[in-house]
């Protein structure tokens, strides 16, 4: 019903790029930038997310999972994937997506058919785990270079219920000035429950992850981040 964060050793168990995983094929029609999966994921074990257990989810392709009722999630499938946060920070019941995790949130442009957004579950009951990556996507436009790719990881432990993400690399739009804001966190369904890397409450010195600017270089002195 609640949440903390903690930072972890960055050491990511799973590939982000693993070839048996699941593409989220970029759509023949439409919005081929922005756009939810053209089909709800349904999870092998129930997961518990701010009370409610859920096995259905969509993957969007900014970086981001929702939960909800099947009704709610087949009515979004295959639809526009809002980019655009509007500078909001969580909690807000103003937020444009809620019910979700955030692992990176932000304005990537799958659409250039560089890097990939992809899904897999791993291992076996009771100790399964549903995986998502964002690997080597830049941020929109795609036309930016090449030291702008987004990497992360967002993983989901069976009977547990605890969420991880992984940032190898996060860094603000440089080629938009518009919305380059980014946000690693969760959201409740009503939008007044929230949980970030910096929140209040968190360990001294713990970066803020909420809606902002923020990077993630994984270099030396900007290390990749694990939460």
């Amino acid at each position: 019903t609640d949440y903390k964060v903690s930072s972890i050793i960055y050491s990511p168990l799973f590939a982000f790029d693993d070839p048996t995983a699941t593409q989220i094929p970029i759509p023949t029609t439409g919005n081929q930038d922005d756009f939810w999966s053209a089909n709800v994921f349904n999870l092998p074990f129930p997961f518990c997310f701010y009370g409610t257990n859920y096995d259905n989810l969509l993957v969007g392709s900014n970086g981001v999972l929702k939960f909800g009722p099947l009704t709610e999630l087949n009515a979004l499938k295959g639809n526009f994937c809002i980019y655009d946060m509007q500078n909001v920070s969580i909690p807000s019941a103003a937020f444009v997506i809620k019910n979700a995790i955030y692992g990176v949130y932000q304005d990537i442009d799958f659409g250039s058919g560089i890097g990939s957004v992809n899904y897999k579950v791993f291992d076996t009951y009771p100790n399964r785990t549903f995986v998502m990556n964002v690997s080597g996507v830049p941020q929109w436009p795609a036309s930016q270079n090449g030291n702008n790719l987004q990497t992360t990881q967002i993983i989901l432990y069976e009977t547990t219920n605890i969420i991880d993400v992984l940032v190898k690399k996060r860094v603000p739009g440089i080629g938009n000035g518009s919305w380059p804001e980014g946000v690693l966190g969760i959201q409740n369904a009503a939008g007044n429950k929230a949980a970030w890397p910096g929140m209040p409450g968190s360990p001294a010195g713990m970066p803020n992850r909420n809606t902002g600017t923020w990077s993630v270089l994984g270099t030396a002195s900007s290390p990749s981040e694990a939460y």
